[in-house]
């Protein structure tokens, strides 16, 4: 590693974590600005593709495709900080810790409790019947949906974070619980 790239290259920041997982004040050093910018670019795509969740109901999409988009940050954020390096996550407040983090105690239990969900009503499809017809008549369909709709509002939330990370906008309005509810209740 370079020298510059572990020297911090901006004052503290302070953040309010998604899914409430709390404040962290955070001195950002180049390397790490580059692997937010990296991740920001990686989650680019997924509000996009999460943008369809009304259409779950519509019995357009299956929840399998729904689910799918909110795995892949995991696998994002992996991709990303084994790239960056060590040095990115060698402290409790740096890029790496705090990625890792939100995925961890945010997207991922989101993840594995309706994936589990989803599988074991799976299991129970009949002989003949589509998979993505099954789904559509899950039980639990409109539950699944309206939790998507937050873990979508705290991805938004997050891409943010990650935004004012790389530097992408120098002097953000404050990410917080309750500008997150504010631009909800505005849309």
């Amino acid at each position: 590693m370079r020298r510059w790239e572990s020297e911090s290259v901006a004052e503290r920041r302070s953040f309010e974590l998604p899914f409430s997982l709390g404040t962290v004040v955070w001195q950002p050093t180049m390397a790490q600005r580059r692997a937010a910018w990296k991740l920001y670019l990686e989650l680019g795509d997924l509000p996009g593709a999460l943008s369809r969740l009304d259409r779950v109901l519509d019995e357009e999409i299956p929840p399998k495709l729904v689910l799918a988009p909110f795995a892949q940050i995991g696998h994002a954020t992996h991709r990303v900080l084994a790239h960056a390096g060590p040095h990115v996550g060698d402290r409790p407040t740096s890029f790496g810790q705090i990625a890792l983090r939100v995925n961890k105690r945010g997207f991922r239990p989101f993840v594995e409790r309706w994936g589990t969900r989803l599988q074991v009503y799976g299991a129970t499809r009949p002989l003949g019947m589509p998979a993505a017809t099954h789904e559509l008549m899950w039980p639990e369909l409109r539950n699944f949906v309206g939790e998507a709709h937050l873990c979508y509002g705290e991805l938004q939330a997050y891409r943010r974070i990650l935004e004012e990370m790389a530097g992408v906008i120098a002097e953000a309005e404050p990410v917080t619980a309750a500008s997150r509810a504010s631009k909800r209740s505005r849309a």
